[in-house]
């Protein structure tokens, strides 16, 4: 069974809403995280009180998808691009209807052109045109979506405040950590005795010069002494 790619899961995750906590969908059933229900096991909204965090809602959702990829898998007949794959089971998870669909038919008869097309002819409730619209650049072009997701809030009767919204990053919640464009700064020295941080000791050329010519001097001045030494017991012995 073909899977979903990461860039694929996270554009699905940002055409839905993530609730963390219970909700009443349209038709009045129990739900949470993202469009989870009773009937596709696991945690079950009717009984569940609590809140979700967001990688718990995102674990429950990869528990979910499997479903959607082995129907993609096994309706589609001809192969596909990952990026084509990624768009119809997006449009699955959403319509739950690409086995009936002309969209299918187009696929499996090697007519992608036509079926890109087909995705224009699902913008009910006009609501998902934009999600359409994004699954339709995918499936043409593998243009996938902004990792990006909203985040509601919803009462404990059950309904969503979609004026409470917050926006989030998906990235790191898959494994897509930026990485720091900084330096990290020098761990400075450790004094073992006293246990206390030290600084490391930066020499500047004015202080390497002078430290130098401390050096020279101080070599010339043994040099000297060793000199006149040599001269007195020579004196001494000789006279």
């Amino acid at each position: 069974m073909a899977k979903t790619s990461k860039q694929g899961r996270m554009a699905i995750v940002s055409h839905e809403a993530i609730v963390q906590t219970r909700y009443l969908d349209s038709v009045r059933v129990w739900t949470i995280g993202i469009g989870h229900t009773a009937a596709a096991g696991g945690l079950d909204p009717r009984d569940f009180k609590g809140a979700l965090t967001v990688a718990q809602v995102l674990n429950l959702f990869d528990e979910d998808l499997p479903k959607y990829e082995a129907d993609v898998s096994r309706l589609v007949k001809v192969p596909l691009r990952q990026y084509q794959f990624d768009a119809l089971v997006s449009f699955h998870f959403n319509t739950g209807k690409l086995g009936k669909s002309t969209l299918l038919r187009r696929v499996n008869a090697g007519d992608f052109k036509g079926a890109e097309r087909e995705f224009d002819k699902w913008h009910i409730p006009a609501s998902v045109k934009g999600r359409r619209d994004s699954e339709k650049l995918l499936f043409g072009e593998g243009i996938y979506p902004a990792p990006f997701a909203n985040i509601y809030p919803a009462t404990a009767a059950g309904k969503i405040l979609w004026g409470k919204g917050r926006r989030i990053d998906l990235r790191p919640f898959f494994d897509e950590v930026q990485v720091p464009t900084t330096t990290p700064a020098p761990t400075p020295a450790i004094d073992t005795h006293s246990q206390t941080t030290v600084e490391p000791v930066k020499m500047t050329p004015a202080k390497v010069e002078q430290s130098t010519k401390i050096t020279k001097t101080g070599t010339a001045s043994i040099i000297s002494l060793i000199t006149a030494a040599v001269a007195a017991a020579w004196a001494y012995f000789v006279g």
